[in-house]
């Protein structure tokens, strides 16, 4: 307000200002009133003309919109931005100054003096605020005629000056929209693949979501995940790493239709919506698809290097319909597809969440058991070379005496890594010393 920021204990110095403007606002937002909404205008506002603090002035209103989107606002109750701009004082310097106004003022009623213009300044409601008034160059017809080409020059000069502005006015808006869209893509892509990212990739898939019961149609969520993608960072580099997503998601581009959603979630991790699927068939082709071209080398840091890809799919409605269920399902299978050895594919089944419970239950005792003496005991096996067939030392084994199993095999017993911030089976079935 004023040219400057205050406050919003200030806004009770002009709530009776403006409460009309917040109660019709805010009753617009609560209707879901899209007009004037554009793509570079992304709320609706408004403004009128009022009295502030003894000045008229403009009263903008706008809500106050989430850079990223997860602070929802209660329809009817939202945080507004209210700026204020003062029509008198600065504002009739410029207008004096920049448009040669002789005598130009702010007046509350119109009452000129001899030679002076007025124009109203009127509200949404009608009334009139007050008047803006200036001095009107008026010379006489004779000097017109010996200043004539005087003011043609001038004229024209101003004219200049204005298309000047007006073309510099152009390119700044152009570039505001330039930048707006920059910052629009930023906000909703990958910036190392240009791939939509998580928030552009749940937006899309709730917009899918509520498509399908009138559509009756069925989509597939398929999550994918590079299988030794942290070998490729290890030998390489990060920049070569970097490079191989690029490729990777250049290929998945070509492997999908244009109604199809491809986004990267994080690291190696990448996620496909398969709109208007026919059957499993149909993702089963697109599933091995995947993985013939994630097998083909990628030329990385000029030497040729070999991943894999493996998927967990989830359909909808088969498998509900709600958005982070579903994205959840869809990556249990995919834990599944990385414990059956990589470079595959598997569709959730209900089983899968039982398997997964069943596991989480067995990980919860094992931590118990490490807390109660006598579960975990260690047990020495001899270590023989082959030449000498001598015993060259030992090696100590943890082993588990469940109160209620028994003793629980090694092999019952999967423990997990995390590979590239995801929990994946590592194979890993105990842990041994030797000992010479």
């Amino acid at each position: 307000m004023g040219g400057s920021t205050v406050e919003p204990g200030s806004y009770r110095s002009i709530h009776s200002n403006t409460a009309r403007l917040v109660d019709d606002l805010r009753a617009r937002l609560k209707r879901g009133d899209t007009e004037s909404v554009t793509k570079q205008v992304l709320t609706i506002g408004a403004s009128d003309m009022a009295v502030i603090s003894g000045h008229p002035a403009i009263v903008s209103i706008k809500p106050v919109v989430s850079d990223t989107g997860h602070i929802a606002q209660e329809p009817g109750q939202e945080f507004l931005h209210i700026a204020v701009r003062y029509l008198d004082g600065s504002l009739i310097t410029s207008l004096r100054q920049d448009y040669l106004l002789d005598g130009a003022r702010f007046s509350w009623v119109n009452m000129l003096a001899r030679g002076e213009a007025s124009y109203p300044l009127i509200d949404r409601s009608g009334s009139t605020i007050g008047f803006f008034v200036w001095q009107p160059y008026r010379p006489g017809a004779s000097v017109f005629s010996q200043l004539g080409p005087m003011l043609v020059a001038t004229f024209g000069l101003l004219l200049g000056g204005v298309i000047v502005v007006l073309m510099s006015l152009r390119r700044r808006t152009l570039k505001l929209i330039e930048s707006e869209d920059r910052i629009y893509h930023l906000a909703h892509n990958d910036l190392l693949t240009a791939l939509p990212n998580r928030s552009q990739f749940n937006d899309r898939l709730a917009d899918a979501l509520t498509r399908l019961p009138s559509t009756g149609e069925q989509l597939a969520i398929l999550y994918l995940d590079l299988d030794r993608f942290k070998q490729v960072n290890d030998s390489f580099g990060h920049p070569a790493g970097d490079e191989l997503l690029r490729e990777f998601s250049d290929r998945l581009r070509r492997l999908t239709t244009e109604a199809d959603t491809v986004a990267r979630l994080g690291g190696d991790e990448f996620i496909i919506i398969q709109r208007q699927v026919a059957g499993e068939h149909e993702v089963k082709t697109l599933c091995e698809r995947l993985i013939e071209t994630a097998r083909r080398p990628f030329e990385v840091a000029g030497v040729q290097v070999f991943v894999g890809v493996s998927v967990g799919a989830a359909f909808a409605p088969r498998d509900g319909c709600d958005r982070d269920e579903l994205v959840r399902k869809a990556d249990v299978a995919l834990y599944h597809a990385k414990a059956a050895g990589r470079s595959g594919y598997v569709f959730f089944k209900a089983e899968m969440d039982q398997t997964l419970a069943m596991r989480k239950d067995l990980e919860q005792e094992l931590r118990k058991a490490l807390q109660v003496p006598g579960q975990i005991q260690v047990h020495y096996q001899p270590l023989y070379t082959a030449d000498t067939n001598r015993m060259a030392g030992v090696e100590a084994l943890a082993r588990w005496s469940h109160a209620e199993r028994g003793w629980v095999a090694p092999g019952f017993v999967c423990t997990t890594g995390r590979e590239n911030g995801a929990d994946r089976p590592t194979g890993r079935t105990g842990s041994a010393e030797s000992m010479p």
